[in-house]
């Protein structure tokens, strides 16, 4: 630990090296965390607190959090089930699925090359959906002056954005 960051690394030797890691860090409640990984996957639960997930090469996924969420993959899937008001979610190359509980006041899920899905409860959303090689699919109540707002994009692959079950 050296002033409020804490760096784990972990390095394999060989020309034929198969070495994994796994961490658990826990962090006290109230502090904003920010995780970056390079070649790895990212799990995370319940933060009430701002949450920012970077990956350059591997699937992030979030579950049981309630505060603002930035989440990224340059190569990767990423996935939240939480009941945060505000989720921005970003994968180059892969599939991106958000389920969030509560109504939120804004999700922006963007995906170059993959599926993006959009679950949020019944209400009425302002919602701007696009996929540039890709179906669109958008099932929940649209209203221009919501405050609500869900943005989607695919640059390859199919946009669903519906009320969740």
């Amino acid at each position: 630990m050296k002033d409020d960051r804490l760096t784990l690394r972990m390095k394999c030797s060989g020309v034929f090296a198969d070495c994994a890691v796994k961490h658990l860090v826990e962090v006290p409640r109230g502090l904003a965390v920010e995780v970056e990984e390079g070649d790895g996957s990212v799990r995370a639960r319940g933060f009430r607190d701002a949450l920012s997930v970077r990956t350059g090469d591997g699937a992030v996924h979030v579950t049981d959090s309630t505060g603002p969420l930035r989440l990224r993959s340059g190569d990767g899937a990423v996935r939240a089930e939480v009941d945060a008001t505000e989720v921005r979610a970003q994968t180059g190359d892969g599939a991106l699925k958000i389920e969030v509980g509560v109504v939120p006041r804004l999700v922006e899920a963007r995906s170059g090359d993959g599926s993006v899905t959009v679950e949020v409860p019944d209400g009425a959303y302002r919602v701007s959906a696009d996929a540039g090689d890709g179906g669109v699919d958008v099932d929940v109540p649209r209203d221009s002056s919501s405050a609500h707002v869900l943005r989607a994009h695919a640059g390859d692959g199919k946009v669903t954005v519906r009320t969740a079950n």
